[in-house]
């Protein structure tokens, strides 16, 4: 009998396309028979014996993948997992993603990229850059709604990259600061020839933060064609992962559209031709609520009033249609997992930088 996961507080599991990870169940199966176990001992151990074939169909829903992750950690005895197997992890591993990275021309627009198509690996993890004093602050956010998953893909893939990196620049690339939840300060030990601050508080985030000159740094293996393919074919599996979800998608760039005064969800199903029932049952089938959704926009203008506008808290929670700053407070909280005022000096970058 499978471990039932362990879901995110104040977090609903959505249903993502779970396809993309199938892609990695080779490099799974070598990292598991390299510590003396079989794939296949853990497909039994979950009672689902076709586990490949259903991932590959997207017949695979997150919940089960978080089972797999937690079976694999408990048959292996590693509840580090997620850096162990991120250090195995090169970028010619990851395909047409970490084909476009290696051949992007430099760390900037490795990034750039990186941000815009993460997805198509791990369809829950999100990337933010900012820079503060000359310090590039790259965050890493996973949504899996399960906590032991989003751990994990954080984890391989912050180790993933600083790995990369280190080959690429000819251990040369420096790390400023990795800014890591004081609840993972065991399972870092691993990585503790890197400065690490370890930050109180309930977020979940963990940051690299390095010299801003890095940016500019030439990559060895560039190659403006070859970039432009990998990022082409990332481009159609992006496409292809986000056509499953086109009514919830069509909602939500509404509301992002929209700036503060948002429609009601009578007004939205009116504008895109369906009844109110019919458009809150194709959004329930996406495990996603209107409310959800209308709190993701939100939190998407939030950051760009506290960011952009210069906007107090109670400011930008005004122009956001809350009646008081305590309940726009404990919203932006639930979204970000820190308050506006951490959230905002964290990522504000003073003038003159």
């Amino acid at each position: 009998m499978p471990n039932k996961p362990r879901t995110n507080s104040n977090s609903k599991p959505k249903r993502w396309d779970t396809r993309p990870l199938a892609y990695y169940l080779p490099h799974l199966e070598n990292h598991i028979a390299q510590y003396g176990s079989d794939i296949s001992t853990i497909y039994a151990n979950i009672g689902i014996t076709n586990f490949e074939a259903l991932l590959t169909s997207g017949g695979i829903e997150t919940r089960h993948f978080s089972v797999f992750i937690e079976e694999i950690m408990r048959e292996l005895e590693q509840p580090d997992f997620g850096i162990t197997f991120g250090k195995s992890v090169t970028l010619p591993s990851h395909g047409s993603f970490g084909n476009a990275f290696l051949l992007s021309p430099d760390l900037r627009s490795a990034i750039d990229f990186a941000i815009r198509y993460v997805r198509v690996r791990i369809p829950y993890l999100t990337i933010t850059c900012h820079c503060k004093n000359g310090i590039v602050h790259l965050t890493y956010r996973c949504d899996s709604g399960f906590s032991t998953l989003d751990n994990i893909f954080i984890d391989c893939a912050i180790t993933s990259l600083l790995t990369s990196l280190q080959v690429i620049t000819h251990s040369t690339f420096s790390v400023s600061e990795l800014l890591v939840p004081k609840f993972k300060e065991h399972y870092y030990s691993s990585l503790n020839h890197y400065p690490i601050q370890f930050v109180e508080g309930e977020t979940k985030e963990i940051s690299i933060c390095f010299d801003e000159g890095w940016l500019d740094m030439p990559f060895p293996f560039s190659d403006k064609a070859g970039f432009y393919i990998f990022q082409e074919s990332c481009k159609s599996e992006l496409s292809s992962q986000e056509s499953a979800t086109t009514v919830a998608r069509q909602v939500s760039e509404i509301l992002l559209s929209c700036e503060g005064g948002y429609p009601n969800i009578q007004a939205i199903a009116a504008r895109i031709g369906m009844t109110e029932r019919t458009l809150r049952r194709q959004l329930s089938n996406d495990d996603v609520s209107f409310r959800e959704l209308l709190g993701q926009a939100r939190f998407e203008h939030a950051k760009k009033l506290l960011l952009n506008a210069g906007l107090t808290v109670e400011e930008a929670g005004f122009e956001l249609g809350y009646s008081n700053a305590s309940n726009f407070r404990a919203a932006f909280k639930l979204w970000a997992g820190m308050t506006p005022q951490d959230w905002k000096a964290r990522h504000t970058i003073p003038s003159g930088q």
